[in-house]
């Protein structure tokens, strides 16, 4: 899980224009990761790539 403001932010650290297709999918996706088939939420803003690696091994063991 992440917030809308995060995935902007990272959108656009890897090049991607504010205009564009995946800036235009951001609401759906969000809406999406909300419902009941998702059993458990990693919050990853703040989290580096690393971070929410480490807590899904950690999960999965």
């Amino acid at each position: 899980m992440t917030s809308m403001e995060t995935l902007h932010e990272r959108l656009l650290k890897r090049g991607d224009k504010p205009d564009g297709w995946t800036f235009q999918q951001v609401v759906k996706c969000v809406e999406a990761f909300h419902g009941a088939r998702f059993e458990e939420y990693i919050q990853t803003d703040d989290q580096t790539t690393d971070d929410v690696v480490n807590v899904i091994i950690s999960k999965v063991k």
